[in-house]
């Protein structure tokens, strides 16, 4: 429960930014719902209007009861166009700020992640994220309003029909503990899987001119059969378990509903109510019902953005990149030492680049850096001002004696030192792009 409060703690810092849509969610729930419930009374009224032929008062109720599922209509759709904007906005929001946490990232933190995975987090889980940062709050708000205007309603004719409406409650809350457990173990085990499967296949087909070229196209193809297949388990297994769940809860409900029927043709033969109460007690009365099965919903729904959230915390809490970081920091700190002034003038820094790296290794050895990346800073900071020429042979060359890691965090550096320089010496990054893709290529 603490992992869960922590999931929402942070979900909650996108709500808390998106607060002014949260709020206008909550009122117009609050105004539908309320419309509702006026709506249900009047027709109350109106049936024991018609019931006792009492038509001079007739129309006023069905002007009542008209404009109210009109109004009604009109809330629910403006919270549904507001809700797929705002959903949008915090899916992109969210998105991109875990895309450059991903782009920061230290190299050996990222190497625990497949593509198909960081994949499937930017996509199915980010969508999850944002779908409740923005819904969690006006959904309990408003379910909790229904839940307490419906009881009230009821209890204003009726104490027992309010008691029968909530019978299945006590049974809900004491088996809620071990659903809570089940249902968030189903979820990790589904997204678990689907990452895997995702995963394999963005692999496969990165390298499929390998797979084709070495002839184990058969073997990859039983290999996607066999994550599929693990895929399938396992969602089958949530699917049943959420199966008898919701069957378990519909025969509740079914006998619930029966009480309140016979309780309802009682108090109607006795004498004590009309068809109209008897239709009012009815449909709130499942009204009620559905209320609190929606506000027990909410936890289901809790546990499965607590999920999606925990995985993308994951990502968002990786250690940032720090020898690139490093090494644009101290990269040209031996220029002032190196400085000299030509005949004509001109300063130059001629073996700036072996000077700075001296220099960088007593400062990082102060600081007490790791060695393995002290290393790379300094090699970084050594090789930044030499060039790269864009042939096969020399990009290949590169491959051999630095390794695809060390290239690519050359070509960084050396991208961004060249946007730090006068804007007529950025055709440079043409240059460098094309290195990168015979990099790849290789």
């Amino acid at each position: 429960f603490s992992g869960i409060a922590d999931d929402w703690r942070w979900i909650a810092g996108y709500t808390k930014r998106y607060r002014w849509a949260v709020a206008l969610y909550i009122v117009l729930g609050v105004a539908e719902s309320s419309l509702s419930l006026v709506s249900a009374v009047a027709g109350k009224y109106a049936i024991d209007i018609i019931t006792g032929y009492q038509i001079s008062r007739l129309w006023v109720l069905l002007v009542l009861m008209v404009a109210s599922a009109v109004s009604s209509l009109l809330l629910r759709s403006a919270v549904s166009r507001i809700s797929a904007r705002v959903s949008l906005r915090v899916n992109n929001d969210i998105r991109a700020e875990v895309f450059d946490c991903i782009l920061r990232a230290d190299w050996r933190a990222l190497n625990r992640f497949s593509s198909g995975d960081l994949l499937n987090r930017l996509s199915s889980d980010a969508g999850t994220v944002a779908g409740n940062a923005i819904s969690w709050l006006p959904d309990l708000v408003i379910s909790l309003y229904t839940f307490i205007a419906t009881f009230a309603v009821i209890l204003y004719y009726d104490w027992v029909m309010a008691v029968l409406a909530l019978a299945s409650a006590p049974f809900l809350l004491l088996t809620s503990r071990r659903l809570l457990g089940r249902l968030r173990g189903y979820n990790e085990d589904v997204r678990r899987s689907s990452s895997e499967l995702m995963g394999y296949e963005t692999e496969t087909l990165r390298n499929l001119d390998s797979i084709k070229g070495f002839g184990v196209t058969d073997r990859y193809s039983a290999g996607l059969r066999k994550k599929q297949e693990a895929y399938r388990a396992v969602s089958l297994d949530y699917n049943l378990f959420g199966i008898k769940t919701q069957a378990l809860l519909s025969i509740l409900g079914s006998m619930v509903q029966m009480a309140a029927f016979l309780y309802c043709l009682y108090l109607l033969w006795s004498g004590k109510i009309l068809y109209g109460t008897m239709t009012l007690f009815l449909t709130q009365g499942t009204k009620l019902t559905s209320s609190f099965n929606a506000l027990v919903k909410t936890v289901p729904t809790f546990l499965s953005a607590s999920v999606s959230a925990n995985r993308i915390r994951e990502l968002t809490e990786l250690a940032p990149e720090p020898v690139l970081r490093w090494a644009m920091l101290l990269h040209d700190i031996g220029k002032p030492a190196c400085f000299t002034r030509d005949a004509a003038g001109v300063g130059h820094f001629y073996d700036h680049a072996e000077k700075s790296a001296q220099m960088v290794r007593g400062i990082l050895r102060r600081l007490r850096f790791d060695r393995r990346s002290a290393e790379r800073i300094e090699l970084l900071v050594r090789i930044h001002d030499r060039d790269l020429v864009c042939t096969r042979r020399s990009v290949t060359r590169a491959l051999g004696k630095l390794g695809p890691e060390v290239l690519a965090q050359l070509l960084a550096v050396k991208r961004a030192d060249n946007f730090a320089q006068a804007p007529a010496y950025h055709g440079r990054q043409r240059e460098l792009d094309d290195v990168e893709r015979l990099m790849q290529e290789i």
